[in-house]
């Protein structure tokens, strides 16, 4: 009975990663491709940080939207569809970018085998049993396209002129047999992993997307809890850093990157337009709101 709940439990969890993928496609498909930002962190553990403090984020949304009339609520609103939706992202690219593992293993037999038979197809040809210019189609070399290219001249070669070298040669009907199906396998694996190639850089893409859009939105939620527990200063206790601990000292966190360049601020559809604000006043300035030009 436990088991079931937890499978229904897992089952349940992985249908809202989905959910939250589905849901944030198009803003993820808004983001220009100069906007993506550099995955420099460890995105588990990214997800990890925004879940956990997402209680202590939605416990300061009534005053975000109080006091803070130019904040995109939305966005905030949106953070832990977006938490979600990277974790997908992050899943399906690590799914794409595990290799196929059967290549290598079967090169190395086919390779072993095309030696074998090129021997004894070279002996047969001089003794014009079989034909010595088909010989001269094979590529060599040990790429896994030019070792299944040979076998499958080997294996046509062999069986046009089967009848003349059974029996004259050590070639045996199993090898010729497993050769022919190592020539199909190999081609097969090599066209799966040009595919997986392709995927996954699709699947890099959308988690660079997805990796985008959490990270501007939660440092757009760090700098209104800043603002809003200025005096309190726990914000980093409600909103954690996601650079704290990066650099890997005991007891101190690496510091955020800091610019001195103006910071840009999110359009109302949370997609930073690229136009540079002056740079803002502190939490508890005049003027210090964190989301206006004061």
């Amino acid at each position: 009975m436990a088991a079931k709940q937890s499978a229904e439990a897992s089952a349940s969890v992985s249908g809202s990663f989905r959910q939250s993928s589905d849901a944030s496609a198009k803003k993820r498909a808004e983001l220009f491709a100069d906007a993506l930002v550099p995955i420099n962190l460890d995105v588990q553990l990214v997800v990890n940080t925004v879940l956990t403090a997402a209680p202590g984020l939605r416990s300061l949304r009534d005053d975000i939207a109080a006091y803070l009339k130019d904040f995109d609520v939305e966005q905030f609103d949106s953070i832990r569809t977006y938490a979600e939706a990277l974790a997908f992202a992050h899943t399906a690219y690590l799914a794409a970018s595990a290799p196929p593992d059967t290549l290598p293993q079967l090169a190395a037999r086919a390779m072993e085998l095309r030696d074998q038979l090129l021997a004894d197809s070279t002996a047969l040809a001089r003794r014009n049993l079989v034909d010595g210019k088909r010989l001269q189609e094979l590529k060599g070399g040990n790429g896994y396209l030019n070792v299944g290219s040979d076998l499958g001249v080997l294996v046509s070669m062999l069986r046009d002129r089967w009848s003349d070298v059974k029996g004259k040669s050590a070639i045996q009907q199993a090898e010729v047999d497993e050769a022919e199906r190592l020539f199909e396998r190999v081609t097969n694996a090599y066209a799966e992993r040009a595919q997986l190639s392709s995927g996954a850089q699709a699947a890099a893409d959308e988690r660079a997307r997805a990796y985008t859009l959490l990270v501007k939105a939660y440092d757009q939620a760090r700098r209104a809890a800043s603002y809003l527990r200025w005096t309190q200063n726990d914000a980093d206790k409600i909103v954690p850093s996601l650079y704290a601990g990066r650099n890997g000292s005991r007891g101190k966190a690496a510091p955020e990157p800091v610019t001195d360049q103006p910071v840009p601020v999110p359009a109302g559809d949370g997609v930073t337009d690229g136009t540079p604000l002056a740079p803002l006043p502190g939490p508890g300035m005049p003027g210090g709101s964190p989301f206006v030009n004061g």
